[in-house]
């Protein structure tokens, strides 16, 4: 699973009317459940690999600029989004 803050949305060019309606509860570290905020496809750039990249869509009040799941094994200086 991947995940992208709502406040990086407008950075990468989207809106919230981008984002597609998702029903995936998600449990944080803390075992609190809460909702996404919907998902979004955007093409991700890892060193020279490109791939459309769905992303859960998270409340704004966080400490990463993306989360990418385990199939990726990048770091954020490796990759880069476009707008899809």
């Amino acid at each position: 699973m991947n995940l992208l803050p709502q406040s990086l949305l407008n950075k990468i060019g989207l809106v919230d009317s981008d984002l597609k309606p998702h029903n995936v509860v998600l449990t944080n570290y803390e075992e609190m459940t809460g909702k996404s905020l919907g998902v979004v496809e955007v093409e991700l750039i890892v060193r020279s690999v490109s791939r459309t990249t769905m992303f859960m869509v998270v409340p704004s009040k966080v400490n990463f600029n993306v989360l990418l799941g385990s199939a990726f094994g990048a770091t954020s200086e490796d990759c880069h989004m476009e707008r899809r």
